[in-house]
């Protein structure tokens, strides 16, 4: 799922691949858990919990590019109580998960930034508070999978489903910036090592809440570009986003 969610959208782009895709968002849909829980790989088993959102939430948004890319309201229109179910589960979590005092934010997630760096990790300080790699990537996908929920609703005519995922993705943005943004160094999470990984994301959903605090953490990502000679210091998540954020 995670490999699908960072390749589908320049196959989509370059190529007629909406056949391709549509299979694969049937293949998601054949392997939901009742609870609307997919598996990180499909075919699979999916749990009773949250898997990794980074992978999982494939599957709102590469149906949203269908749309996005061919026009196909097909699919949305057969997947979508499908859809609605997996990213309900995840409200729910957002909810009443562990962690509720950030409630409205989902943070369930495996394999962090996968592949970033030596032992799979960009983090100077493995398993630092100050390196919540794993959580921003789960949350950075939940948010995007709201968005992706909102627009699929808003193309279905749903104006009620529309507004509440739109609501909820609002909600998610800004509990995004209070959970992980570190006011001290002017950064997302606080390790030097993952700075491209922790504010990135954040850069990439709009999730600083003023121009001051977005400048400030454009400024640490352009600085730790420049320090490594632009190196990138990102795993697969990331990679995807990098090149579309506008670092001076």
């Amino acid at each position: 799922m995670g490999d699908a969610l960072d390749a589908s959208e320049q196959a989509l782009y370059n190529y007629d691949m909406g056949p391709v895709h549509d299979a694969f968002i049937q293949t998601v849909e054949d392997n939901q858990g009742q609870n609307g829980d997919v598996p990180v790989v499909v075919p699979g088993s999916a749990g009773n919990s949250c898997n990794d959102i980074a992978w999982t939430s494939a599957f709102p948004q590469i149906t949203a590019m269908q749309h996005e890319y061919y026009g196909d309201t097909r699919t949305l229109k057969r997947k979508f109580q499908s859809l609605a179910r997996y990213q309900e589960h995840l409200i729910g979590i957002a909810t009443t998960g562990p962690q509720g005092t950030h409630a409205g934010l989902a943070v369930c997630d495996q394999f962090k930034d996968w592949l970033c760096g030596n032992a799979q990790s960009c983090c100077t300080h493995p398993g630092s508070t100050s390196c919540p790699v794993g959580a921003e990537m789960g949350a950075f996908n939940y948010v995007l999978g709201l968005r992706s929920m909102a627009t699929i609703a808003a193309v279905l005519g749903n104006s009620t489903a529309a507004a509440r995922y739109h609501h909820h993705a609002e909600l998610a943005t800004k509990e995004f910036h209070s959970y992980f943004y570190n006011k001290s160094v002017g950064r997302y999470g606080g390790d030097v090592g993952a700075t491209q990984s922790l504010s990135l994301p954040a850069l990439k959903i709009g999730s600083p809440p003023d121009v001051a605090t977005l400048d400030q953490v454009v400024k640490t990502v352009g600085d730790d570009l420049t320090a490594i000679n632009y190196t990138l210091a990102v795993g697969a998540v990331t990679s995807k986003i990098l090149f579309n954020m506008y670092v001076p």
